[in-house]
């Protein structure tokens, strides 16, 4: 079998972290593998960019 859905979410956490600013595309390829829709609940929040 495959990674369990907690070491599918510390890939997740791991990725986002490493990527700050992912693109959209990037984001559709993650909700292909989770299939879930990631990319909607952190585009509705509040965008926080470093300065």
């Amino acid at each position: 079998m495959g990674p369990s859905p907690d070491e599918m979410w510390e890939w997740a956490e791991q990725q986002a972290a490493a990527v700050p600013a992912w693109s959209d595309e990037r984001w559709q390829r993650v909700n292909a593998i989770f299939g879930i829709r990631i990319a909607d609940e952190r585009h509705s929040q509040p965008q926080q960019e470093a300065a």
